[in-house]
């Protein structure tokens, strides 16, 4: 087999491409991000991080112990204020037809869930 430089479009032949794959399938995961949250214009990220280590042979840096990772990072799902009561034992109760208000009443009390 002959050797390969490492060079960006010769990912897919490095760890049988999983590298090249792992990178494809971040970049596709920050994509669906983007669609799933458009309101969201916070950016997304995909990167690609080789770390090279030097093997010293008699003081000479012959060979290099390299690491790929791919790794990617989306804004953090956050929702706006709920407002929460508390009751005994720690026990953290919502609405979920008043948000912003715990205590609102209904005119047509839901049952139990």
């Amino acid at each position: 087999m002959a050797l390969k430089q490492l060079v960006l479009k010769n990912l897919d032949k490095i760890n049988g491409g999983i590298i090249a794959a792992a990178f494809d399938k971040e970049v596709q995961r920050m994509a669906l991000d983007c669609e799933d949250r458009p309101g969201d214009k916070t950016a997304r990220t995909v990167t690609l991080v080789v770390k090279m280590v030097p093997v010293l042979v008699q003081r000479d840096c012959e060979r290099l112990k390299t690491t790929v990772h791919v790794k990617s990072a989306s804004p953090e799902y956050k929702t706006g204020e709920i407002d929460c009561g508390l009751r005994r034992e720690g026990m953290v109760t919502f609405n979920p037809d008043s948000e912003d208000n715990v205590n609102q009443g209904t005119l047509l009390e839901d049952e139990e869930d």
